[in-house]
C-alpha cells in the first residue's frame, strides 16, 4: 500500500499526462504525520527536468491550498 505522500505525488506526476482528471485534488484530508519533504525525495528521481519542474510546481500548488484550506 502507498504512504499518503507517494499517493499525492503519483497523482501530481499523473496529471502531466492526464489532464484536467487529475488537475485538483479535492476533498483531501492529509494525516497528520504528512512529511512535505518525502515528496521533495520523490520529484528529485524525475529524469526529464521539464517533467520534473511540472511536478514540482503542482506539487507546491497543492501544498499552498492545502495550507489555505486548514487554516481556520
Amino acid at each position: 500500500m502507498a504512504t499518503a505522500e507517494k499517493a499525492v505525488f503519483d497523482t501530481l506526476y499523473l496529471a502531466r499526462a492526464r489532464g484536467q482528471r487529475f488537475s485538483h485534488l479535492t476533498e483531501i484530508e492529509l494525516p497528520a504525520d504528512f512529511r512535505p519533504a518525502v515528496l521533495d525525495g520523490w520529484v528529485t528521481k524525475i529524469g526529464d527536468r521539464r517533467v520534473r519542474s511540472f511536478v514540482q510546481v503542482r506539487i507546491a500548488d497543492f501544498l499552498a491550498r492545502t495550507r489555505q484550506s486548514s487554516t481556520p
